[in-house]
């Protein structure tokens, strides 16, 4: 149970499921095979006034040593993630393949490509923290559907499934980091 459940449990499932509307996510959208029994699970969303092949390259360039998280840079330093936010595309990262490692932490173990559909749906993959334990598995997905000529919606879904997971596996992958 993290801090947080503790001193405001009335407000986790607004955290879980921030944004999302009664159909989110759709099962069909990539990654969401993957883990198809999640130990946890989140859904994100929001409405972006661009199109969606102007959201698309921030997406595509998002993670630590890359664009950034487009989030709290400073806190996230604080954690040594050494996190520089980018304010502009950069070309070198616009062309993700399921393979490529993207690190939050330097330190952390990456995440995995795990499926991409340029300009819809990127999927991360997480490995375990110790090999021994291969029944750890986690998405981090990011979706950009498109809501009219000049709209889309943002959906970010994560899911957790830790069986007989290691203790470090256990805490990695646990609501009290990510959540």
């Amino acid at each position: 149970m993290t801090i947080s459940n503790v001193l405001a449990p009335w407000r986790r499932p607004g955290r879980l499921r921030w944004g999302a509307a009664g159909n989110e996510p759709d099962r069909g959208l990539p990654g969401e095979d993957l883990i198809p029994e999640p130990t946890w699970e989140y859904t994100h969303a929001v409405d972006i006034n661009a199109p969606s092949d102007q959201v698309w390259p921030w997406i595509a360039q998002i993670g630590q040593g890359r664009g950034g998280f487009y989030s709290f840079e400073r806190l996230e330093n604080l954690l040594g993630c050494e996190i520089t936010n980018t304010n502009q595309i950069i070309p070198r990262f616009q062309h993700p393949e399921v393979g490529d490692e993207i690190r939050l932490h330097p330190k952390s173990p990456a995440l995995t490509v795990a499926a991409i559909e340029p300009g819809q749906s990127l999927v991360l993959r997480g490995a375990p923290v110790d090999s021994s334990s291969p029944g750890t598995q986690t998405i981090w997905a990011f979706h950009v559907l498109p809501d009219g000529p000049h709209r889309c919606r943002l959906v970010e879904r994560g899911a957790t499934s830790v069986v007989d997971g290691s203790l470090a596996d256990r805490i990695f992958f646990s609501t009290l980091i990510v959540e």
